[in-house]
């Protein structure tokens, strides 16, 4: 599987990269930080693979975002079931030096018409902490509207935060 669009290429992550992506997933400011905490390594096994043997709405598919021009990997897009929520999510995290030039609005973009082009979803959500306003107009900008906020739980240390609940639905 690739996606491309303007800037990136959108594909799964080989085994050698897979460090990058978990130091990604250690920035404790994201929500997938505070949910990979010191664990990234070992759940990567399972979020990493051929696109084409997941089912997103059971299993959680990371995809990393690669610049087109330099090839460098400048963050990851995941697609499957919230932990708590129990809907296809589509989610993301920028290294910081990545982050407001429009790549996650790119990628969110492509990962939600490839998503609906492969599985029979009539929609898929998104979520964003209340207080970065910059991650919820991602989704604001990728065709996702706004249905209010919710107190979601935060592995592994159960504690609560509120998010802004968004969801696409299918064109």
């Amino acid at each position: 599987m690739l996606l491309e669009t303007t800037r990136l290429f959108i594909r799964p992550l080989a085994p050698p990269e897979w460090p990058h992506l978990a130091r990604l997933l250690a920035i404790a400011d994201t929500p997938a930080g505070q949910l990979h905490r010191g664990r990234a390594m070992q759940v990567l096994p399972e979020q990493l693979g051929d696109a084409g043997a997941f089912d997103v709405t059971r299993d959680a598919l990371c995809l990393g975002l690669f610049l087109r021009e330099s090839g460098e990997l400048c963050g990851a897009m995941g697609v499957g079931p919230h932990d708590e929520l129990h809907e296809t999510e589509v989610c993301y995290a920028l290294f910081p030096e990545w982050r407001e030039r429009g790549y996650a609005t790119e990628a969110c973009q492509a990962v939600t018409a490839w998503t609906f082009s492969t599985y029979p979803l009539s929609y898929l959500i998104g979520t964003a902490p209340v207080e970065r306003i910059p991650a919820q107009q991602v989704y604001e900008h990728s065709g996702y509207v706004y249905l209010g906020i919710r107190p979601l739980r935060m592995p592994p240390t159960g504690e609560r935060r509120y998010f802004c609940y968004y969801r696409c639905y299918r064109p």
